[in-house]
């Protein structure tokens, strides 16, 4: 971080409220630095991304099956998951008797 973004965030952590920037100087002081250092906005780097993944993904050939079989650490977690709620399906929803309250 350059000199003067490191005394904006340490300024931003005085214990005395006084001693603090207000938010419309962090925000200008902010605002400086991204423009002073060339990088795209922000909903540009995140549509690139996506692209680069999309295209990614079609090179390894087509989008991922859906059937992928579970390692055994997620399969015991989800089997575990539908033994917890098992018992709770003769119940509605909304009914009192059917809620529990797990103590793990």
């Amino acid at each position: 971080l350059s000199d003067h973004l490191n005394s904006l965030l340490l300024s931003m952590c005085e214990d005395l409220a006084h001693r603090r920037l207000n938010l419309t100087s962090i925000l200008e002081a902010c605002e400086s630095q991204h423009k002073t250092s060339n990088l795209l906005a922000p909903t540009k780097v995140i549509k690139q991304l996506v692209e680069e993944v999309f295209h990614e993904s079609m090179d390894h050939g087509s989008l991922p099956d859906r059937n992928i079989p579970l390692s055994g650490r997620s399969q015991m977690i989800r089997e575990r998951l539908h033994r917890k709620r098992g018992p709770l399906s003769d119940f509605s929803e909304g009914s009192a008797e059917g809620r529990r309250y797990s103590t793990d």
